[in-house]
């Protein structure tokens, strides 16, 4: 019995230091700093974008507040990157004493890390080699449609990243790499977004997925089915031939254009 006093009365005391550190304006415990997400390096030459989201997500899932993220940053630098961050240092006028800007007794910080970043490495040499990219990407063989716009998606915002382009020009990016089986479908109902242009694409890549599993047999031997066979010999048929007028027309474009 006295023994269980006593561990009754220690959990009593336990409690009591804890509403004392309430009291005293602690109503959270710290975040505990771990190292559970790996943070890779930056030497300047690669996706400046992609590292510091990168960072960023890791630096959250490890509990790095934003001013450890600003103290920990420099050991993730090398080359281009870590210079144009000591240059900074080295001068009191841009050396960051934030990550980024946040109010700070009602006003903007001046100095921070995160946006001259972006500013410094986001410049046009590299913008260019996004736009080329973007302009390049088309829906590659055995690559879905998710997989195809969300790469599409990525670069577009590493070029627009207020996202300033008009829906019309999202849908013409998203149906100039589309695989032909779906751009022939998604052309004709003349989507005015791109969400509508991607879902008519995914409805169309279920349909020929789902096709794909029957037995040719069946399909081919089945008299109820043989409206269907017609069906897609004729869409493949007209797909064959937007595909060669495409081609034409291009050629004519390109000789417009000399």
């Amino acid at each position: 019995m006295a023994q269980n006093q006593q561990v009754i009365q220690q959990i009593a005391n336990l409690v009591q230091a804890m509403q004392a550190q309430v009291a005293l304006g602690h109503p959270n415990p710290p975040i505990r700093e771990v190292n559970l997400v790996r943070i890779e390096s930056f030497d300047g030459t690669g996706d400046p974008i992609s590292w510091l989201e990168q960072f960023e997500n890791a630096a959250v899932a490890n509990g790095l507040s934003d001013a450890r993220k600003l103290a920990i940053a420099p050991a993730y630098l090398t080359g281009t990157a870590l210079a144009w961050l000591q240059e900074r240092q080295a001068n009191v006028a841009t050396n960051p004493v934030h990550w980024t800007a946040t109010l700070q007794n009602g006003a903007l910080p001046a100095i921070t890390f995160r946006q001259p970043f972006i500013d410094y490495f986001r410049n046009n040499a590299r913008i260019a080699m996004w736009q080329q990219e973007l302009d390049n990407h088309k829906q590659q063989p055995g690559q879905t449609i998710d997989q195809y716009v969300t790469k599409m998606q990525q670069l577009m915002k590493r070029i627009d990243p207020v996202n300033a382009a008009t829906e019309h020009q999202k849908v013409s990016t998203f149906m100039r790499g589309l695989d032909s089986r779906y751009k022939f479908h998604v052309r004709a109902t003349n989507p005015v977004t791109l969400t509508a242009a991607v879902n008519t694409a995914k409805g169309f890549e279920l349909s020929y997925n789902e096709l794909a599993t029957q037995p040719i047999g069946i399909i081919q031997n089945n008299n109820n089915n043989k409206e269907i066979v017609a069906l897609l010999g004729e869409m493949q048929k007209q797909i064959s031939t937007f595909g060669s007028q495409n081609q034409v027309n291009n050629r004519n474009d390109n000789r417009g254009n000399r």
